[in-house]
């Protein structure tokens, strides 16, 4: 009775597989009578015959012979005998006879179908989830706040440092052993913050498996128990390397465009100050003429009021707003043209090895500033290589796409020169390499150096619409690779007109000139600078002022206008105004800036402008003045 009214499945079947006996509720759940199953074989019955299930059951006998206690207890997949398919779970005992033979085998199944299906549905629930988390471009991964063991990580730590999941899965400590030691005790700290909150945004370098650290943005939440303690961390690793060294870049960016702006107004206000220097000391050599030692003096003034004037010309290079004298240039020629004396500069102990790439392209520039470029780069080089090295210059052309914009926060493309200067010298650190283009930075020794050499040509580089990477390792030497614009016109210009040389200005004694200067002792320089070529000057101190002077004489040959004034009209502004009146207005525009940041970006192309730049000296004055006037339009 027991056997007949159990709710489980009872089966008996002998060596050769045959059905023996079953119970009332095994018939029941299969379908079939007891004169149905006595005899037939279990496979084909209430097993699926599949390949793999033969009528045979020897070699089967024999292996639960061999091994009876792995038969004890099996899952398998059974069939009804409406052919629906169901999972039992079978305890075993095998019946041996006198002879130790197997004589039969009772079986006890209980249908697990619906847990089955339930852990199936689980298993695929659970892989869908894991196929959402490995698609994620991020690392997803949840740790035990107890054993301090991560549970799960995605198999997107393969991709992000180079390690499998297992590998961190097995290691306690692994998360503390790749944060860069700088930064461990930071994230820590940021960690307990997130544990009190809930939430944690943390950033850190971490170590990937060939030693280099990448920057990680670490997105976490804390999970909590029914008691609200905290018991799990879940969260996301993102690789931020690249944006933030765009972030870097853009900082870096913006500190020197603002001392730029800074250097470039310091330097504009210093060049008035020595055209005044200059002008004045020029006339009064002119009245000492019999006085040698005054000459002399005056002379040496003269001397350093020069090399003032060649240390703000190298600042307005690093802002950008140096006169650029522009022709077109061949690269390679010039190299060539420059190997000689670079080697003689750099000593026997410096091998300089030249790579030109054929067929190089041809860039606008101005000729001068590059060479001293060139020539600013390689004795950095040999400094940094007091016991001699190698230093190689390289030549190429290049198609710059979005991606060299994107990684160098540089929004050009299109075909560009490079030109790399590298060598094998002590190199830079990061913190060295982030200040080396700043305005009076140097790691030189007093004495040794200005610290304007490579602010001259980062700004010379930017002003010529180029670009400028620095590659440096400590002890493994450094590259700087220069990108210039490729010019595609073949013929050779140039954005200066020729100076006059002759001192010889005739003609001048029925010209008037219209001199606009808001600095009074610039104006009375140059006023007096002016006194003894014949013309009738007119002096004004703004643009509204000179407007006025227009009224009172309508007769003006020459506008000699500094182009930056207060009361917000700039010299093109006044030049405008003033041709509307005399469409033929000649003028001569002057500043410490160059002409196109003097002008705001405005364009000087009326053939009727002349260009001074300050500070200026007796003759260039004079001569750009008879040249603005003596011109035929």
């Amino acid at each position: 009775e027991l056997v007949e009214n159990a709710n489980s499945i009872i089966l008996r079947w002998n060596c050769d597989g045959r059905i023996t006996f079953m119970n009332e509720y095994g018939q029941q759940f299969f379908g079939y009578s007891q004169s149905e199953l006595l005899g037939r074989h279990v496979v084909g019955t209430i097993v699926p015959e599949t390949e793999s299930t033969g009528r045979d059951l020897q070699p089967l006998m024999k292996q639960i012979c061999a091994r009876p206690e792995e038969f004890e207890h099996n899952i398998n997949e059974n069939i009804r005998r409406n052919g629906e398919r169901v999972w039992i779970s079978w305890t075993n005992r095998i019946v041996f006879d006198e002879q130790g033979e197997v004589k039969e085998i009772l079986s006890i199944g209980q249908d697990i179908t619906d847990l089955k299906r339930t852990e199936e549905k689980l298993e695929q629930t659970e892989a869908h989830f894991r196929h959402l988390l490995n698609s994620s471009p991020s690392t997803i991964y949840s740790t035990k706040l107890e054993s301090r063991a991560c549970t799960f990580v995605s198999e997107m730590l393969y991709q992000l440092i180079g390690h499998k999941p297992r590998e961190m899965l097995k290691d306690p400590g692994f998360w503390k052993s790749h944060v860069h030691p700088d930064d461990l005790e930071r994230a820590l700290t940021e960690l307990k913050q997130a544990l009190k909150t809930g939430v944690g945004k943390l950033t850190y370098r971490f170590r990937n498996k060939a030693g280099d650290y990448i920057w990680i943005r670490d997105n976490c939440r804390v999970i909590k128990d029914e008691d609200k303690r905290p018991y799990e961390v879940v969260g996301s690793w993102t690789d931020i390397t690249e944006s933030r060294l765009l972030e870097e870049q853009l900082a870096q960016s913006r500190k020197i465009e603002a001392v730029g702006q800074l250097t470039g107004g310091v330097a504009h206000d210093f060049n008035n100050r020595l055209t005044v220097i200059n002008g004045s000391l020029e006339l009064l050599m002119n009245k000492v003429k019999e006085n040698p030692e005054a000459i002399e003096l005056i002379k040496s003034a003269l001397s350093a009021s020069n090399g003032a004037s060649e240390l703000t010309s190298q600042l307005l290079t690093f802002s950008r707003q140096q006169v650029l004298k522009t022709s077109v240039i061949d690269i390679n020629e010039m190299i060539l043209g420059m190997s000689n004396m670079l080697q003689r500069t750099l000593g026997e102990t410096v091998k300089v090895d030249t790579r030109l790439s054929e067929n190089l392209w041809l860039v606008k520039a101005d000729r001068g500033l590059l060479e001293n470029v060139l020539l600013n780069l390689a004795v950095n080089a040999r400094d940094a290589m007091p016991e001699g090295g190698k230093l190689t210059i390289e030549t190429a052309n290049r198609l710059l796409e979005e991606t060299y914009s994107r990684t160098h926060g540089w929004n050009r493309k299109g075909d560009f020169i490079m030109l790399a200067v590298s060598d094998t010298g002590t190199g830079m650190s990061n913190e060295v390499k982030q200040h080396a283009c700043e305005p009076f930075f140097t790691t030189k020794e007093k004495g040794k150096g200005t610290g304007l050499g490579l602010a001259m040509v980062y700004g010379f580089i930017k002003q010529s619409g180029g670009n400028i990477d620095i590659y440096s390792e400590q002890g493994h030497g450094t590259s700087f690779k220069i990108y210039l614009p490729r010019e595609t016109k073949t013929d050779e210009t140039s954005t200066t007109r020729k100076e006059e040389i002759t001192d010889n200005k005739p003609g001048m004694q029925d010209k008037t000139v219209l001199l606009v200067e808001d600095d009074e002792d610039v104006r009375k320089t140059a006023i007096a600078m002016l006194g003894d070529m014949g013309l009738r000057l007119i002096k004004a101190e703004s643009g509204i002022d000179a407007l006025e002077k227009l009224r009172q004489h309508p007769q003006i040959d020459l506008l000699f206008t500094d182009m930056v004034m207060p009361g917000g009209m700039s010299g093109i502004d006044l030049a405008n105004s003033m041709r509307e009146q005399l469409p033929d207005l000649r003028v001569l525009y002057t500043s410490g800036y160059a002409p196109q940041a003097a002008a705001n970006r405005k364009i000087i192309d009326h053939p009727n402008d002349f260009w001074l730049s300050k500070p200026y000296q007796l003759k260039e004055l004079r001569n750009a003045v008879y040249r603005a006037l003596s011109r035929t339009s």
